[in-house]
């Protein structure tokens, strides 16, 4: 997990350090971040989930290891999401590229922007500060804490 600036700062979104899904990585901490994105993203109206998206990640266990299998509870709600939602459908959250991203464009498609955007709407009075979140997965808040310096 680490920070990501974007190329014309901006806007700042926390990142993966690797990929999330589907025969990836999953480093723990990184799933933990993808896990927190689709929950907040799960209580936002605006989202327009289905029902059984919603559930599906209602039921995701936080600090739960993803195995990158297809029957792991985080990657079959990737899986779901991408199904509903136009754009990639490659089965993972992509670690964002350094200076591939704009807001003026229409380049911002990557599932893991839109995660951050749901973090920001959730928490605007606290972002990027989501370790002080409440439902903020533990590995998560341990990272933002050393990387911001938490009081």
């Amino acid at each position: 997990m680490e920070g990501f600036l974007t190329s014309d700062k901006s806007l700042f979104f926390w990142n993966t350090s690797a990929d999330v899904g589907l025969n990836c990585p999953n480093r723990p901490e990184d799933a933990q971040l993808v896990h927190f994105g689709l929950v907040c993203m799960a209580k936002l109206p605006a989202a327009m989930l289905s029902v059984e998206l919603t559930k599906m990640i209602s039921n995701l266990v936080i600090g739960a290891p993803c195995s990158g299998k297809p029957d792991d509870p985080l990657v079959m709600a990737i899986i779901a999401y991408q199904n509903e939602k136009p754009g990639l459908r490659d089965k993972k959250v992509s670690v964002l590229q350094t200076g591939v991203y704009t807001l003026k464009g229409v380049v911002i498609n990557a599932l893991l922007v839109r995660l951050n955007s749901a973090m920001i709407y959730r928490y605007r009075d606290i972002y990027p500060r989501i370790d002080k979140a409440p439902d903020c997965p533990p590995l998560v808040q341990a990272y933002v804490r050393k990387v911001m310096s938490a009081d």
